[in-house]
């Protein structure tokens, strides 16, 4: 009877080849492997003395772990080249992107046009109830991109997006558009239009990223399931813009709501969430004081009318 042979390999740990798991598999088949010795070295096929033993069974399990992580790789190449071929992009572009997840890339994709309705949405600045111009903006790009919407008063709108891949929640997605009476300084070439108003808060930075949100869901609503419901909201500087949006229906019907606001102490793609309140919001009070009344050009009197 043939005695087999046995052989010690040191094998490679790179992942992102196909060579270790097709190598182990020929030695198998070859009735080759009794043991294997595994070692943190990129070079397959030396001869070494032993020095860490792992059975056949563990060969075979690192082999199909090297398998799926190519799959997935292969996986990702394919998702990008889908991507880029929808939304007409270089897929060289999005293969710079090395986070997997599918709407990171999207957003990539659509990061100059996003840019390019912050700056259109900046020049438009406009104070609370006031947001004509910035209303009309918001109508017209929606409307060339197909996506409903309703107009709310004095200004703002509502826009509902359907998943077609069935029912579910209804989630709202909510942005401020109003501008505060601020000066903007000369030198931006998207610099507020409207003299003494500018959009100092990011109001416009808001309205641009929900816009940028809802043209990757609409343009990829067979993917999720039910409703998302945009607000554009007026009048947020006053306090009272969200009494105003939700008196005509804005949160009828939804599940959950979700806002987000810009911040310059942190940096670009950073995103903070907490438990509660986390920045400040403006309210109104009402002070009662209770004491004498009096004559205004003779404070020093005291309650009985002579002066001290």
């Amino acid at each position: 009877m043939e005695q087999k042979q046995t052989f010690t390999y040191r094998l490679g740990i790179d992942l992102g080849t196909s060579s270790i798991g097709m190598a182990l598999y020929s030695l198998r088949e070859g009735g080759k492997i009794n043991k294997l010795e595994h070692l943190d070295s990129y070079i397959f096929g030396e001869p070494v003395a032993p020095k860490e033993m792992v059975t056949l069974n563990t060969a075979r399990r690192n082999a199909r772990l090297i398998r799926k992580q190519i799959q997935r790789k292969a996986a990702r190449l394919k998702k990008i080249a889908y991507i880029a071929a929808s939304l007409g992009v270089s897929a060289q572009d999005l293969r710079a992107n090395k986070d997997d997840d599918v709407h990171a890339l999207r957003a990539q994709a659509l990061e100059q046009e996003i840019i390019a309705l912050r700056r259109e949405l900046h020049r438009r600045a406009e104070l609370s109830f006031e947001e004509v111009r910035t209303t009309e903006f918001l109508a017209d790009t929606l409307t060339a991109w197909g996506i409903p919407f309703r107009r709310t008063e004095p200004t703002g709108l509502i826009a509902d997006l359907k998943g077609e891949a069935g029912a579910g929640l209804t989630v709202a997605l909510r942005a401020d558009i109003d501008a505060l009476p601020i000066r903007e300084p000369e030198g931006l070439p998207f610099r507020s239009e409207t003299e003494g108003v500018m959009h100092a808060c990011g109001h416009g930075t808001h309205a641009a990223m929900l816009l940028g949100g809802l043209k990757i869901l609409w343009d990829h609503r067979q993917e999720w399931h039910g409703t998302v419901r945009a607000i554009f909201q007026p009048g947020e500087e006053t306090g009272r813009g969200a009494g105003v949006m939700i008196d005509q229906g804005a949160l009828d019907g939804v599940q959950s709501i979700f806002g987000i606001h810009a911040v310059t102490m942190e940096p670009a793609g950073l995103v903070s969430v907490g438990a509660g309140p986390i920045q400040a919001s403006n309210d109104s009070f009402t002070v009662t004081v209770t004491g004498s009344s009096g004559m205004v050009s003779s404070v020093e009197a005291d309650a009985s009318g002579e002066t001290p």
